[in-house]
């Protein structure tokens, strides 16, 4: 999706590319021991959402996430 994002020109980035356990001084945890919060990391991206972002980009956003999905990758 990512890479599919960006030759459209749509900027999608990982949202929390660090699971909030493996931060410096956080909890003591290792890699692993949090699955789902690590794969949400991996698979979890933002899209462009924010008041600047005109009507007509959401929809062409929106269609090319839809056409991703529909498998036109």
């Amino acid at each position: 999706m990512r890479a599919s994002s960006a030759r459209r020109g749509i900027t999608a980035s990982v949202h929390y590319p660090v699971p909030v356990h493996r931060h410096a001084g956080r909890l003591p945890y290792r890699e692993g021991q949090v699955p789902r919060s690590e794969a949400a990391c991996r698979e979890i991206l933002s899209l462009p959402c924010h008041p600047a972002v005109a009507e007509a980009e959401v929809e062409y956003v929106t269609a090319a996430v839809a056409e991703f999905f529909a498998g036109g990758r």
